[in-house]
């Protein structure tokens, strides 16, 4: 799941790569946008509490779901159509590549987000059965982009492997 502070023209090709070590998740993230403003998507993550994500600027590595692709035999398939903080610290926020980063460990933490990030009150009504997760928060110029993978190591509190994959644009699922 991914959601967007602001309107966004199109969003498509979408890439994620997940990944397990011991207590640990890593999610590489890859995507087409265009948007006319400056936007920033969050992405929900089953952190566990108190836990704090370590961003990797994979900017020097574009190619890095191109060599997964490279990896794995070409096989045909069908497809289906795509169907408020008084006294405490703003969150830091981090240059990771092309983008900026913040990480948000609990959604009541919204409120000490950089207001760069432009989330309105909005975007978290739409949070349903995410709303006790953490969030990674990316942050990009406008127009349309190629946006180079986004990844991020995070300690999490499920059992199994954690994949992004429902997507809230314009605040439509």
């Amino acid at each position: 799941m991914c959601i967007f502070s602001g309107p966004v023209r199109e969003v498509g090709a979408t890439r994620v790569f997940a990944r397990r070590d011991g207590g640990r998740q890593a999610i590489v993230y890859e995507m087409t946008v265009d948007s006319a403003a400056d936007n920033a998507m969050v992405l929900p993550l089953p952190a566990a509490p108190g836990a704090r994500a370590e961003f990797v600027d994979l900017s020097a590595y574009p190619r890095f779901f191109a060599d997964l692709d490279s990896a794995f035999p070409e096989i045909e398939t069908l497809s289906l159509q795509e169907a408020g903080a008084a006294a405490r610290p703003a969150l830091a926020v981090e240059r990771v590549g092309s983008f900026e980063a913040s990480f948000v460990a609990r959604a009541e933490d919204f409120g000490r987000l950089d207001s760069r990030f432009g989330l309105s009150s909005a975007v978290l009504e739409g949070l349903g059965s995410y709303a006790d997760y953490a969030f990674a928060v990316f942050r990009f110029a406008p127009g349309r982009r190629r946006v180079h993978p986004m990844a991020l190591w995070f300690p999490t509190r499920e059992s199994g492997l954690y994949l992004p994959t429902v997507h809230v644009h314009d605040g439509a699922v």
